[in-house]
């Protein structure tokens, strides 16, 4: 038995000592036998193209402009690394309509890589998304520069489909800038978001800022699919100047079908926060708290909309908004949710239905027994407005 397990740590520790760095330089060559420091290899994609899966290897790349004409599709286990992102700059210089960066495999795996230190530029929209990820486990961004992307900076799903067959773990993005990364798509049936993602357990999301000129900020896809995620301790800003159509706002934070305790909090931003279980029967108990919603044009219909059950909404600030928070608005069951210590102040855009809380039972029994409490409101025709509700 003992020589089993030291036998194990052998192997353990050896599979350790062979990671390795090897490094890309503006004035490098791509050839076999480069990626040394003295001898570095050119491009990202022909880095990635000639290391191995699962051995933990680090692409280190050096100061200046690297102009990628391949997409990089990086192995598991690789990382990238860059001198920072004043430093480091990744550009597409390919055909348009391609990802600068793809980490994509066919099943559930754990990927155990990280991308940090280097700015993502997609030329003037050229490329449709900075990075994209399905499938992998354990995937961590941070002190990243995303800009110019036709869709997204970053989309990290699971298995790409509207009902996930399972939920990749590990995810963290932090530390991080999204410039004009999101975009309008097929003819303005649905915006894009700078951060997209679906299919996720778990995962941390903090330390963004984000500024759109055409987009969302954070949004979900694939119908979303949320277990005990985090979003949190982000600045968003998105267009104010006119809504899109009729009703819908720009969105800050878009999450659909929650779980597990998801928490929204400490958001600063100008647009909606979109908290919604359209599909899922089950409650989430999301929380919803110390986030700060400003509008200097007073163009939102709603600040915080709110679909979900036995979960709490508490300390928000907003300011400028149709409604400030709405609830019920769509068929799911939204019942058993605390709303306190809020301040919803100045909702004065003209409006028939301008009110600081609205409550609406689309369907019988659909939002009973919500506690609302210990609020300040400030609105010029209705401070809470209940619909259809039998039991508040």
């Amino acid at each position: 038995m003992k020589k089993v397990i030291l036998l194990c740590m052998m192997l353990t520790f050896g599979f350790i000592l062979k990671a390795s760095t090897y490094y890309v330089s503006i004035n490098g060559v791509d050839s076999a036998n480069g990626g040394s420091i003295s001898n570095p290899w050119k491009t990202l994609a022909y880095a990635a193209s000639r290391l191995p899966e699962g051995k933990g290897d680090t692409i280190q790349l050096g100061d200046g402009l690297f102009i990628e004409t391949i997409t990089t599709r990086l192995p598991i286990g690789v990382h990238i690394t860059g001198n920072g992102i004043n430093k480091t700059t990744v550009k597409w210089g390919g055909l348009s309509g391609k990802d600068i960066i793809q980490l994509i495999t066919n099943s559930h795996v754990n990927g155990n890589q990280s991308l940090s230190h280097f700015k993502l530029d997609g030329n003037n929209k050229s490329a449709v998304k900075g990075i994209f990820s399905v499938g992998r486990d354990n995937i961590i961004i941070h002190d990243m520069y995303f800009t110019a992307c036709s869709e997204t900076g970053a989309k990290i799903m699971s298995d790409n489909t509207n009902t996930p067959a399972y939920y990749v773990t590990g995810f963290k993005v932090y530390d991080c800038t999204f410039l004009n990364t999101a975009s309008p798509q097929s003819s303005n049936a649905w915006f894009s978001g700078a951060l997209e993602f679906g299919g996720h357990q778990g995962a941390d999301i903090y330390n963004l800022t984000i500024n759109e000129d055409a987009g969302f900020g954070i949004k979900f896809l694939a119908n979303g699919w949320f277990k005990g995620v985090m979003v949190h301790d982000c600045n968003i800003t998105v267009p104010e100047a006119n809504r899109i159509g009729t009703t819908q706002d720009y969105i800050a934070v878009e999450l659909w079908n929650m779980m597990d305790t998801c928490k929204v909090y400490n958001i600063t931003t100008n647009g909606r926060l979109s908290l919604e279980n359209i599909h899922s029967t089950i409650a989430g108990y999301t929380k919803v708290y110390n986030n700060r919603i400003v509008t200097t044009n007073r163009n939102l219909s709603s600040a915080i909309e709110y679909d979900d059950s036995n979960g709490e909404i508490f300390k928000n600030f907003v300011i400028g908004a149709d409604k400030a928070l709405i609830i019920g608005n769509a068929s799911t069951n939204s019942a058993n949710n605390k709303i306190y210590n809020n301040v919803f102040t100045n909702v004065n855009i003209p409006s028939t239905f301008t009110s600081s809380i609205w409550v609406h039972a689309i369907n019988s029994n659909q939002c009973n027994e919500n506690k609302i409490y210990n609020n300040v409101l400030d609105a010029n025709q209705r401070g809470i407005f209940l619909k259809a509700i039998t039991a508040v």
